[in-house]
């Protein structure tokens, strides 16, 4: 006798042999030997289905890549990204790519910082060759709520695609 231990979606969490286990788990069924080899044989693919009384075939959910947030994107990426997510108009990513000119938005997140800081911050966009996630920066138009940390994570992980 061969007793399996299922959970509620039809996976075998183990099976038993009363003659050679002595805890055997509460609710463990009584299968044939017959299923036992079936099921052995190929585990991932199979699923008890307690309504047929016997194993079904499976198919595990395809398992979705979870993106990586590159730590920092090339000034032409970040620009590509943020002109795809309508953050900046044709305008201001041509004038930001060719002069190095701060984009409305953001201009106006540097102009809420004291004066030393926002000519800091403009200076450094404009001479910036490549954008770091993890850079005050960024954390800045996040706090000034022009995008949200996940909406950040979603540019850098475009902007390394173009």
């Amino acid at each position: 006798m061969i007793l399996a231990h299922i959970d509620d979606s039809g996976a075998a969490l183990g099976f038993y042999d009363p003659a050679l286990h002595a805890v055997i788990p509460e609710g463990a069924i009584e299968i044939s030997e017959e299923i036992w080899a079936a099921w052995i044989a190929d585990t991932a693919g199979q699923r008890w289905d307690a309504v047929a009384g016997g194993l079904v075939p499976y198919t595990p959910p395809a398992v979705q890549p979870v993106p990586v947030v590159p730590r920092s994107i090339s000034r032409r990426q970040l620009l590509l990204a943020l002109h795809g997510a309508g953050l900046i108009t044709d305008a201001e990513a041509l004038a930001a790519a060719t002069s190095g000119a701060v984009p409305a938005q953001v201009d106006a997140v540097f102009g809420a910082l004291p004066p030393t800081d926002a000519l800091s911050a403009r200076i450094t966009w404009a001479t910036m060759s490549v954008a770091e996630r993890a850079h005050p920066l960024i954390g800045m138009l996040i706090t000034a709520e022009l995008a949200t940390a996940e909406e950040v994570d979603a540019l850098f992980i475009d902007g390394a695609t173009r």
